[in-house]
This record gives structure tokens, sequence and C-alpha cells, in this order.
């Protein structure tokens, strides 16, 4: 019998389509905090660390829903090379959407 560890029984989500992002581009956001529990909850979208920490966030633990609402195309993309995520959330996301890999 084959043990699934953590990583391998998370179910990942990614949306139909990067097109669907509608998230800000731009400001100062405060997310709530089942998405973004670091210590400040307020994301300035003009700082890179600050979209690294809210994009893996979304990335893993988001709805489909909150993906559409609080990511952003273009700054995904840009982001992108930039997020430490899990293999499978990696995989999931690239296959789909082949701009990112």
């Amino acid at each position: 019998m084959q043990k699934l560890g953590y990583a391998n029984s998370v179910i990942y989500v990614a949306p139909d389509s990067l097109d669907d992002l509608a998230g800000p581009e731009s400001g100062v956001i405060e997310l709530p905090r089942t998405i973004y529990w670091g210590p400040e909850k307020v994301v300035d979208l003009e700082d890179p660390v600050d979209v690294q920490r809210m994009y893996q966030a979304l990335v893993r633990i988001g709805t489909v829903a909150e993906q559409v609402r609080w990511l952003n195309r273009p700054l995904l993309i840009t982001a992108w090379p930039t997020l430490v995520l899990p293999a499978r959330t990696s995989q999931l996301w690239e296959s789909r959407f082949p701009e990112l890999a």
C-alpha cells in the first residue's frame, strides 16, 4: 500500500482562462485573512515581494472565484518565475496556461 503525503492529497484549482483574471493591477489592497495571513493583510501591488507572497497564496490555496477576483493576468505572468509553489501546483497551471511555462 502506497502512502500519500499531504502534498499529494491537496486539490489545487485554476481558472479556465488567464483572461478571466480580473484582479487589480496597481494600488494597495486589503485581502481577507482566509487568503493572506502574513504579518500584514495589506498588499502593495507596486512591491514585488508583496505581489509574490499574495500570488503564491492565491495560486496555492485560493478558490477559482478568489483567483479570478484578486489575480491580474499581466501581474501573474510577470511574477510567475518568482513564485515558490508545490510542483503539482506549477504543473497544473503551466499545463493549462503554456505562457507561464
